[in-house]
């Protein structure tokens, strides 16, 4: 015990602090979990601290964390350390622990708190096997409470090393956090003693009380995100300023207080990865990845994108067989599909790489035709729905074969990109060992959209009626990747999904794709209540973050802050919701009331510095936002005047660029395609062009990044993106790295939007280039006959975004329109002016 009270007197005391009277808890605050309570037990009420001293024991069964440590029982301890710690910050007192055989130590005491299974706890009426997985019990009876939940033990198998890498916690600990939120007043926002709130406890009388409680979904993940923001000494560094000195590298203590883990075991990803696939069987690629009908062999040697697993070969599924059959046999020594994390003791799992299929590719396919795996009814679905009969066709096969081979396992199945929906073809019956890890990229952000749910239900509800009235396991929802507006706002519409999609969505997860976690403790109390619906989707969203930002900031501050949070919201559903734009304009007098809203709360709490820092917290992420969202709204697209060439000039294409062409035309103006700030690097931009095509020259004042062991993206690279006319129906994209490795794709986006084609060639584009320690010169020439539009004429305009993504230190991305990074956005392209010769 003197251990323990001298960790928890060592811990610094930066918190707020609330006096909370006796018996001041609400068990149904509306701020957290909803809980449904049983029949109170007999009783009165316990004076459990009194005048500031506390009246009670912890009471625990020792010979159990024996039983833990020899691994027939799971560990007490975390939650343990989680209650003593919680009551010392709230009643400035350290408990006593006795174990419930010290009849002498517990006679000393008017009240016990039971901790865990026990005889104690039993005796109190605890029963682990009438509790929900992960589930618990906070229950009086005449001496105390008992806080005691599901045992993880219980849990048998899942051998391969992938039960969740932060454990699947026994449900006392999640029992002893409810208590501390809901009893003691303890909250906890983000990492470290800055994000966390402690009421000051004097007095807390408790009632008699009995009610259960367990998670809604049993796989809660997404961990690696918040994980990831402190995974490396920089990272950690970088937050250490907002966060406090006791972040630590690879931090995990606070993935607790947002309840993340579960008991269900990891998987539904890309599986297997490419390139140690590729690796294990030099001599089977062939039967790896898709040769389409026109000969392009998809398989990208350095990447992941650029990658086409050959569904239409049911001899991939062999294969796959035998080295799951490795993979078990050795027990995850051998691993040649990088299984680890996506085959275990209950899945196998199965999905594509992020590389989409053009439909003209696969209508062509000869097996296609012969098995008919494409049909009329499957192009008039939606656009992701014409492939889904040709990965019925494997999806049904592989299945299959892991149930013969693996009895009791299932296929785990990434519903992604050309597999997201389901097949309707009898043929492909999908048999029952078979879950679905269904992507939705409207989701969440779309989820009060009436018209996009109504797309959204359909999908789900084709795979619930393809599987017979099962529901998908899982579902996977994405941030949005660049837009700051949205990416701090849609997190918090994450519980509505299920609400939703009920009945056709199911109980094992939903995964929040976040994309990158570079900022996200900046929008803690979004990143909060996403996690928090994982263990309840109604857990009351507005009403928590109205509480955490009284909490956090307090009087005035807080008002200002639940304003600027009204406002953000209201003007996301309003401006955000219904459109397919990503990166919607909101209206400058939004904008202004955000900021004044924003910099009013930073007035309040000058002087304050815990609330500043916290403030600061916020704040300095929006700044960039706001100056965004103006630029955006202010924007102008440029307009630039590409050179006739003269009767006689001509452009060598030798990469030197030195031809008086150039000199009598003028730059291209470049900006940060973000609108987040100043380019850094400059480059010298011209055009000319002439009947047969357009002409350009790049120059930089830079040694370029250009190495073979990087693939095109990993190099310098340049992109044109040409949409002819004004129209802004369809564009076409060519990509190229100073190495000359390509990127071709063209899209139509309207009047229906179709999938990128890839199999488009751009005939007759060339490049060349000139690189230097200081410098470098690239021309190239793009043939108008490469587009199905007709070549310009004098005068005529054309839609267009020029990209020079820098890759070599410092990096810089720096492009002609303002294209919010995402560079096909053909809203917003630019204007090029074909002149006049003499011009």
């Amino acid at each position: 015990m003197k251990n323990l009270v001298s960790v928890l007197t060592a811990l610094p005391v930066a918190f707020s602090v609330l006096t909370v009277s006796a018996n001041a808890y609400d068990l149904h605050i509306k701020t957290l979990t909803p809980i449904k309570e049983q029949a109170k037990p007999a009783g009165g009420d316990m004076a459990f601290v009194k005048d500031g001293e506390l009246n009670f024991a912890i009471v625990v069964d020792k010979d159990a964390e024996t039983r833990a440590k020899n691994r027939t029982r799971k560990s007490i301890a975390p939650a343990l350390i989680h209650l003593t710690n919680a009551i010392f910050r709230t009643t400035g007192k350290a408990p006593e622990v006795v174990d419930e055989s010290d009849s002498a130590a517990l006679s000393k005491w008017k009240h016990l708190l039971a901790l865990g299974d026990s005889k104690t706890a039993r005796a109190a009426g605890f029963d682990m096997q009438k509790l929900e997985k992960e589930g618990f019990l906070i229950k009086t009876w005449e001496k105390g409470l008992v806080i005691a939940g599901w045992d993880s033990s219980l849990v048998e198998g899942w051998n391969m090393g992938v039960i969740d890498t932060y454990g699947p916690a026994c449900g006392t600990k999640w029992g002893v956090l409810d208590f501390c939120e809901r009893f003691l007043g303890c909250r906890w926002y983000f990492p470290g003693e800055r994000g966390a709130y402690y009421s000051k406890v004097a007095d807390l009388t408790i009632a008699p009380v009995h009610y259960q409680d367990a998670p809604y979904f049993s796989r809660r993940g997404g961990q690696w995100f918040l994980i990831e923001s402190l995974y490396t000494p920089e990272r950690t560094a970088k937050w250490r300023k907002y966060l406090g000195d006791e972040i630590q590298v690879r931090d995990m203590t606070y993935l607790d207080h947002w309840r993340a883990g579960g008991w269900y075991p990891g998987g539904g990803s890309h599986c297997p990865h490419p390139n140690p696939y590729a690796k294990a069987h030099p001599d089977k690629l062939n039967t790896i990845f898709y040769t389409d009908p026109y000969g392009k062999f998809w398989y990208a040697p350095n990447a992941h994108v650029g990658n086409y697993y050959n569904v239409l070969d049911l001899g991939f599924a062999d294969l796959l067989i035998d080295d799951v059959r490795t993979y078990y046999e050795t027990k995850g020594v051998k691993d040649p599909g990088g299984f680890l994390g996506n085959v275990n003791d209950k899945y196998v799992s199965f999905g594509v790489c992020d590389t989409y299929m053009p439909i003209t590719t696969m209508l062509n396919d000869p097996t296609v035709k012969k098995l008919g795996l494409i049909s009329e009814a499957d192009l008039k679905r939606e656009q992701d729905a014409v492939t889904a009969n040709v990965y019925g066709r494997f999806i049904q096969y592989y299945a299959k074969r892991i149930g013969e081979e693996f009895p009791g396992k299932e296929l785990n199945l990434l519903a992604y990109y050309n597999t997201k929906c389901a097949p309707t073809d009898p043929r492909w019956k999908l048999p029952d060992n078979l879950a679905i890890f269904l992507c939705d990229g409207r989701l969440p952000r779309k989820v009060r959209s009436k018209k996009f749910m109504e797309e959204s239900r359909r999908l789900f509800k084709e795979w619930y009626d393809a599987r017979g009235g099962k529901p998908a396991e899982q579902v996977w929802m994405y941030t949005s990747n660049d837009n700051p507006f949205q990416r701090a706002m849609i997190p918090e519409f994450s519980g509505e999904v299920v609400k939703e999609l009920a009945p056709y969505m199911g109980r094992v997860g939903k995964f929040y794709d976040w994309s990158s976690s570079y900022d996200i403790w900046h929008y803690w109390y979004s990143a909060y209540c996403q996690y928090r619906t994982e263990w309840n989707p109604d857990f009351p969203v507005d009403a928590a973050i109205d509480e955490a930002f009284d909490l956090m900031y307090g009087g005035k501050a807080a008002e200002h802050m639940k304003r600027f949070h009204r406002i953000q919201k209201e003007t996301y559903l309003q401006y955000a919701l219904e459109t397919s734009d990503l990166s919607p304009t909101y209206p400058s007098a939004a904008v202004d009331e955000m900021e004044k809203e924003l910099k009013a709360a930073g007035e309040c709490v000058k002087g304050d510095e815990l609330k500043e820092i916290r403030w600061k917290l916020v704040s300095d992420f929006w700044w960039s936002a706001f100056k965004l969202q103006r630029a955006q709204a202010n924007y102008e697209p440029p307009f630039y005047e590409v050179g006739r060439l003269l009767d006689g000039e001509k452009v060598a294409l030798d990469g030197k660029g030195d031809e008086k062409a150039w000199s009598r035309v003028k730059p291209m103006k470049l900006l940060d395609p973000r609108g987040t700030g100043s380019i850094m690097s400059e480059h010298d931009v011209r055009f000319l062009w002439d009947g047969r095509g357009v002409y350009g020259r790049i120059t930089a004042g830079y040694a370029a990044l250009a190495e073979e062991k990087n693939d095109l993206w990993g190099n310098d690279s340049i992109e044109l993106l040409f949409a002819p006319g004004l129209k802004k129906e369809e564009y076409y994209q060519i990509a190229f790295d100073l190495l000359g490795r390509k990127y071709l794709g063209t899209q139509r986006v309207a009047p229906i939007i179709q999938p990128v084609d890839l199999n488009w060639k751009a005939a007759g584009f060339t490049h060349a280039q000139k690189l230097g320690k200081d410098g470098w010169t690239c021309e190239f020439f793009v043939p108008f006959s490469v587009f199905q539009n007709p070549p310009p004429k004098a005068y005529d305009d054309w839609n267009f975004n020029f990209v020079v993504n820098k890759m070599s230190e410092p990096r810089d991305y720096v492009g002609s329109a303002l294209t919010m990074r995402v560079n096909s956005n053909l809203a917003m392209f630019g204007i090029l002016r074909f002149n006049g010769k003499g011009d």
